[in-house]
């Protein structure tokens, strides 16, 4: 149940990173909206591994693990 815990956990926080990253693109512009847009990619990605971890698909071919992080942003919101 730990897992299933800290699964929400960890998509709640990637549903509030898209909602920063989707209001960064409409509000900045120039060098700082580039390196504010990198940050959250890079949290994107490290959120959406941690979740494939947990739910067991590390080292699964990428079709399986994009379907897991599709399933996360879906039910996330």
């Amino acid at each position: 149940m730990k897992d299933t815990a800290e699964i929400v956990t960890l998509r709640t926080m990637l549903k509030n990173v898209n909602r920063e990253y989707s209001a960064t693109l409409r509000a900045h512009e120039g060098e700082e909206r580039a390196v504010r847009l990198e940050g959250l990619k890079q949290q994107r990605i490290a959120l959406m591994s941690s979740i494939a971890e947990l739910r067991g698909l590390r080292g699964a071919p990428p079709s399986a693990w994009q379907g897991a992080v599709l399933g996360v942003q879906a039910t996330v919101g």
